[in-house]
């Protein structure tokens, strides 16, 4: 769902200045951001607000964040998902996912913020925001 105008991504990170960075650079670039600290949270969001893109952490407080990620894709099927981690040890919560088919792309923390943008693009570029 395009907003505004502009592509809706929500960030989904239990460390506020994750999201925080994160939300303004994204509305720096012309996406309007939408941020959630818990799965619950997420969920929630997704259910009152079509996202395009929604940005996981696999570490979260109340779930993980792979299978926030599906239950996402339930309620919201066209929902680009991007999960983003610290941890090096992950793997393990893919199954879920790979077991039905679905593949996540994951990018290690901290992300630079040109690489978020690029992986923005790529995975939303029929609707690729334009700075404003």
């Amino acid at each position: 769902m395009v907003l505004e105008g502009k592509p809706v991504v929500l960030v989904v990170d239990d460390d506020h200045l994750v999201t925080f960075s994160m939300a303004e650079l994204l509305r720096s670039a012309g996406y309007l951001a939408i941020t959630a600290p818990t799965a619950a949270v997420a969920i929630e969001a997704a259910s009152g607000v079509a996202a395009d893109v929604a940005i996981i952490d696999i570490r979260l407080p109340d779930r993980n964040g792979v299978d926030t990620a599906l239950q996402i894709r339930q309620t919201l099927p066209d929902c680009k998902i991007l999960l983003i981690t610290g941890h090096t040890n992950y793997s393990h919560m893919l199954e879920n996912a790979r077991a039905q088919g679905i593949e996540f792309e994951v990018l290690a923390k901290p992300i630079s913020p040109p690489e978020l943008l690029t992986r923005l693009t790529s995975l939303y570029p029929s609707k690729a925001a334009k700075a404003s």
